[in-house]
């Protein structure tokens, strides 16, 4: 089926998005849970994580601007694993996990 040509007929439906998988890492005790979506109209991929990084030398949780239009499922996953390690320093104890409230 194709969802692109279906959509079009929809004018009233500005975006789509199918879940094709939903990941749960760790990274020590936190329980981080990484979904990636394909749009249905370019077939593209982004994704989301339920937490976002706080270094306490950090001004605000880190937050990718690259997390979407994506070629592929594993271009998607792998932005979303440099998203979560990018900044995060195992020795910083005033850390926190911000949970993602659009997750």
């Amino acid at each position: 089926m194709n969802y692109s040509e279906m959509l079009e007929s929809y004018h009233n439906i500005s975006e789509a998005y199918v879940v094709v998988n939903l990941y749960e890492i760790y990274i020590k005790a936190q329980k981080i849970k990484i979904k990636i979506e394909r749009d249905l109209r370019s077939g593209k991929y982004s994704y989301s994580n339920s937490h976002h990084y706080h270094g306490s030398e950090q001004a605000a949780p880190y937050i990718s601007s690259r997390c979407v239009m994506l070629d592929s499922e594993s271009e998607a996953l792998n932005a979303a694993f440099k998203e979560l390690t990018s900044f995060y320093n195992e020795n910083d104890e005033k850390a926190i996990w911000v949970v993602n409230e659009c997750f």
